[in-house]
């Protein structure tokens, strides 16, 4: 099925992004969970 192995490489280019992205904005969300405190007291 042509439609799907187009469709699957297109899943993996979507999903590469999507996932340096997500892994990305996590590493930042626990960054300033653990670090944002700290600057908000000061």
């Amino acid at each position: 099925m042509p439609l799907f192995e187009v469709l699957g490489d297109g899943v993996i280019f979507i999903l590469a992004p999507l996932v340096i992205l997500f892994l990305v904005m996590l590493g930042y969300a626990i960054k300033t969970l653990f670090f944002g405190w700290k600057d908000d007291d000061e």
